[in-house]
């Protein structure tokens, strides 16, 4: 499974093959995956399911 904490504004999570952080900002949030060359997941489907994450939970303003 997915092991995260929460230290100040980021949270850093890892699992087996993927870790990373999300650093929350007052006007932005900083998304940083690294994953095993080895996990068979592209590079864009990644970005892909990150930004229709963020899009879903974090609508920007009009």
């Amino acid at each position: 499974g997915l092991s995260y904490s929460w230290e100040d504004n980021r949270l850093s999570f890892h699992r087996t093959g993927i870790k990373g952080y999300i650093d929350v900002r007052d006007n932005h949030i900083e998304v940083f995956i690294q994953k095993n060359f080895l996990l068979p997941i592209s590079d864009h489907w990644l970005r892909e399911q990150v930004a229709e994450h963020l899009d879903r939970h974090f609508p920007q303003s009009p």
